[in-house]
Parts: structure tokens; sequence; C-alpha cells
């Protein structure tokens, strides 16, 4: 069985060659099947998508014996090599190299050696004279032992065009594909929250479209898993795979997820397959690959990663602990028990992170398993910070047995403090309110209408208009630019004048306007009289200006949030730790999702 294609740069999907392979110079050409290596010039696999981890392999299935195949014309000289670090250096051992003589097509099997149990194999390609390398993939002769049947469920709310182009993908690469073995082992589930998608376009033998109640992203995914579990029960299905709708998708990302399910060991068969989030400004930057939980904060462990770096490639693959991976790609064993143990209804954000955090640290992450999405950096509308801190605080209070009021108390005065800095005071009120409804317990959950409350929480904070205009008159006419990777979330951080001064605060203003992102820190707006932020995906944004009275409406904050903990926190997290489980059954979704 093939375990994993060596693959190409696509233009509709991604064209950074260096994520697929590398050359000496650009002597070469891309084929419809394969690519051409002209003379004296070659082309090494060792890349994100095209180098095989062989290390977890070995862990965690049990493929034995396994092959390198390649199938080309022209005389070259073929080598595999096993890349590891020593000494904070890509060290390159080779481990097969044959010249071929130039006389055909010829297909080449070659064995990795038993010998050869970490690290990552890569294959390299030097022509002698001109060659065609037509296809090439790892493959094993042992007998997988699940008989993988996977729901993909996606959750869109009016984004036609993205959902759309994904399930087109999925459609030609393996449902329409006689050749795919995934062909009758994929159903694709979708919940069309902003019920927009046409149901009879998309009628098709493998995709199925439920119109469903705007209950967020999580009501939108929890209604694919109870699809899967029930409409589709007798189909049997051995995997969830949850899935954005905005994303774009490597189609052989699939099918190595497919293929590492089906041979993997028992040992690990209630382990997660999660998926990193690499950037669609910066495709070859990593923004998430498998993250942490500490304390109720999100810890990004390979933000950041540059992985057209050899040394890069490999320290991805260290294993590092993780609690949870986003739903941007996330699949999940299907359990006898995953019927009384869906997702809290959170609506947005931290209903993945606490759902994974009941997995316990089962995760496993694998170079060329990914999608592209929206880093989110400048995801930071006023409605977030309701749903962040209520769902942060809620999910500490369940799988953090030791999470005080204090603890609450802390957070709570540090982000005010920061919203003060980033003159975001309207955001204050929000994320009071957040904290306010967790400690109403879990009835508060179960009695509030979603729709009602997004609705409600959407009209308080900051909105957002076109300016692109008044970006333009500001100098700033490419808000969609491609960020840097030296300088990726646009922080600039808080110096010592910064803290000795209260970011400026002690001090007159001296800009009368200030631009910035979204996602920039607060020591951008040090000094600033007014601030304009914006979104540079889109160029819509929002003012908000420096106001001596807020430094008191904060100090006011502070004393009502601290009283407001001290007094609920103590019944509030008693009832949730007892009684969340109550949110998460079939029964509980289906009254709430009106189903």
């Amino acid at each position: 069985m093939i375990l994993q294609n060596i693959i190409f740069p696509n233009k509709s999907i991604c064209s950074e060659k260096d994520l697929y392979f590398h050359t000496n110079n650009d002597s070469f050409s891309l084929l419809d099947n394969g690519i051409s290596i002209t003379e004296g010039n070659r082309i090494d696999f060792f890349s994100y998508f095209n180098g095989f981890t062989i290390e977890k392999w070995l862990r965690y299935t049990i493929a034995e014996k396994i092959y390198c195949k390649v199938q080309i014309s022209g005389a070259c000289i073929i080598s595999l090599f096993q890349n590891t670090i020593e000494e904070k250096q890509v060290k390159k051992t080779c481990l097969y190299k044959q010249e071929i003589s130039g006389e055909g097509t010829q297909t080449i099997l070659i064995e990795i050696p038993p010998s050869c149990t970490h690290g990552i194999c890569s294959l390299r390609i030097e022509a002698i004279n001109n060659t065609h390398f037509i296809c090439g993939s790892f493959e094993t002769d042992s007998k997988c032992i699940t008989d993988v049947h996977l729901v993909i469920g996606i959750c869109t709310y009016r984004r036609e065009d993205f959902v759309q182009r994904t399930l087109r993908i999925i459609q030609n690469s393996f449902l329409t594909n006689s050749n795919s073995p995934l062909k009758k082992r994929i159903q694709v589930i979708v919940s069309d929250n902003g019920q927009t998608l046409d149901i009879e376009k998309w009628q098709d033998d493998g995709i199925h479209i439920f119109k469903n109640k705007n209950a967020g992203g999580t009501g939108g995914f929890t209604r694919c898993m109870i699809e899967a579990l029930t409409t589709f029960s007798n189909w049997a299905p051995t995997h969830i795979l949850l899935m954005d709708d905005d994303i774009i998708l490597e189609p052989e990302a699939l099918y190595r997820t497919y293929a590492f399910l089906s041979y993997l060991k028992k040992t690990y068969q209630e382990y997660v397959i999660g998926g990193a989030l690499l950037r669609m400004d910066i495709p070859y930057i990593q923004f998430a690959n498998g993250e942490g939980w500490e304390n109720g904060y999100v810890r990004f462990t390979k933000m950041g990663y540059n992985l057209k770096n050899e040394y890069t490639l490999l320290l991805n693959e260290e294993e590092l602990p993780i609690s949870h991976n986003g739903w941007w790609y996330c699949c999940l064993p299907v359990t006898a028990d995953m019927k009384y143990s869906l997702p809290l209804p959170f609506f947005i954000h931290v209903d993945d992170i606490e759902y994974c955090l009941r997995k316990e640290g089962k995760f496993i992450t694998l170079n060329g398993i990914c999608v592209w999405h929206d880093s989110f950096d400048n995801r930071k509308s006023s409605a977030i910070e309701y749903y962040d801190i209520r769902n942060a605080f809620l999910c500490s209070l369940i799988h953090i047995p030791e999470y005080s009021a204090r603890d609450i108390k802390k957070r709570a005065y540090r982000h005010l403090i920061y919203q003060l800095l980033k003159y975001r005071y309207a955001d204050q009120e929000l994320f009071m309110l957040g904290i306010q409804h967790a400690l109403q317990g879990v009835q508060f959950l179960k009695d509030t209408e979603p729709v009602s409350l997004h609705a409600q929480i959407t009209k308080m904070g900051y909105h957002e208009e076109d300016l692109r205009d008044v970006l333009s008159k500001l100098g700033i006419t490419n808000t969609s630019e491609r960020p840097t990777t030296v300088n990726i979330n646009y922080n600039e951080r808080f110096k010592l004048w910064h803290i000795l001064t209260l970011n400026g605060w002690l001090l007159p203003g001296k800009r009368e306007i200030t631009a910035i992102p979204m996602g920039a820190y607060p020591a951008a707006t040090a000094r600033a009289k007014k601030v304009l932020y914006y979104d540079p995906a889109t160029g819509k944004g929002f003012f908000t200006e420096r106001k001596y009275r807020a430094l008191f409406t904060t100090l006011k904050n502070c004393i009502k949030i601290r009283k407001l903990i001290s007094k609920n926190f103590d019944a509030a997290a008693k009832d949730i730790r007892e009684n969340w489980q109550d949110l998460t059954t079939i029964s509980f979704w289906e009254k709430y999702l009106n189903l």
C-alpha cells in the first residue's frame, strides 16, 4: 500500500516550490506527469511535503518493511538519505545510491534498511542527461489493520466560495476518482449554518449538506458529529475529521491521514491526528502544529517555523507535549462514548481546546498533514473578547482542578489594563460580561438562545467599516501586502520607557493618528492621540482615541470584577465542575439545535 506520494506544487493550491523540493538551479520543468530535470542538475525531495518521517511511522504503525518506489526515465543517479539532527546541525546519511541507465522508463524499488529508525528519509535525483521523474512514493507490503471509514465534517457560515472549492477538491481527488482507495471510504458532511448553499447542486454520492441553526462553529461541528453518529451509523465511521470552511486543502494530506490511520497500532487507535496550520499570506510559515494549554492560556510551541528550512523540518517532527489541536484539521477516532461526550456549547473559540483536553495529550502530528488558513493575527473583533474569556474561564474550571478565584482575577486585571493600553475601552464591557456569564454556571448555557445572544454581543464594542480611502491618505496603499517573516505578528514589544510611563499615558500625546493592524502589540499605540485599527486583508477597521477618563474607568472596572468574582466564584466553580457533562449529550444538543 502507498503510505505517501511524492507530490508537486499546484498553482490552485500552493506554488511554493521549496515546500515540495529543492533544486540547485531553475533548470527544471513541472509536467502533468512529474518533473523534467535537465542534464547536470539535481532535485532534492527533503522537504515539508516529500520527506518521509520514518521515526513516526515505525513508532505508531505496524508498517515494517518500507520502500521508496520511483518511476523514472533518463540516465541519472538516485540516492536515498536519512536526515537527522546532530549537534544542532542537519546530518545526512546516504542509505542508497545507484546510477540508472537512460534506457526507457524504469521502476526502482529501494528498501529503507532496518537500521534507519529515526529522522526523515528523502530522495535525491541527479540528472546525468535529461531526466523525467514520473512519480514516486513510500510504500509497504505490510497489511493494514483498520478499514478506515472517514467522515469529514465541515462547518460553514456564508463562505460559499471557500467551502465549494474544498468540496470540489475532495470530489475530484477522491469521490469521483475510481483509482483512489478513498473513493468509498469518505463521506463529507457540511453543516450550513448560514443556510445559503445549494443543496441540489451538491447532492453528490459522498457529499451531504445539512441546513443548521447558526449556533456558531461549535454548533456546526457538533451537528456534523451527530449526523456521523446517527444518520451514517450503518456506514460504520471509524473517524471524524473536523475541518474549517475557509482553508486551502492539499488533498495528499487527506490521503496520508487515511494511510496512517490504516496502519495505526492498537495502542494508539484512540489518538487524534492533528493537522498543522500554515499561513495563507506566507505559505511556508507555520502558525500552529499542536498547541499547549497552560493555566488558561494557549501556548504555540512551533509558531513561526519556516518550513523551507531543512533543520526546521526536523525540529517540527520533535514530539513536544500537545494538549489540543485546532479544528481547522483535527481527526478524531469514533469511540463508544462519543454520543455522550460531544463539545460544550461555546459558540466560537476555545471549543476545540476544551474538547481536545479530554484526550489527555493523545495527539500525533506529521509533516505534510496540514491546511493553509488565515493566521488569526488580525481577527480581533470586539465580540471575540466576550467568547475568549467566557469560554477560557469555563474550560479552566473544568480541566484545571486548582484553578482559583485568584487566577481569574489576575487574568481580568491584566486584560483590562491591556485593553486600556490599546485604547479599546468598549471591549472592557464585553470582557466583563463574559466573566459574568461564566459565573452563572451551567444553567446559563442551557437556557441561553445562542443566536440572540450573539446578536446582542455583536451590537456592543467597535464596528468595522471600509477605511481603505483613509488608509490610502495615510500612505498605507496595499493593506493586503505580504508581511515579512522577520516581524510576522506586527509585534513591537515593551521597552523600559513604555513600562515607566504606562505605555506613554504619563506623557503628552505626540502622534495625531496612528494606523496599525488589529493584531499589533499595545506598544504600537504609545503616545498616539488617535488610533486607526485595521484588518490588512480587507482594509476594514475603526478609530479609537486616548481618553484620560478611561484610566479611572479601568480602575473602577477592576474593582467591580474583583467583587463579582469574590462573590460568585465558589458556587460557580462547584456547579460547572459537577454538571458540565449535562451539556455534552446528543439529547441536549438536539434540543439546543432544534433538531
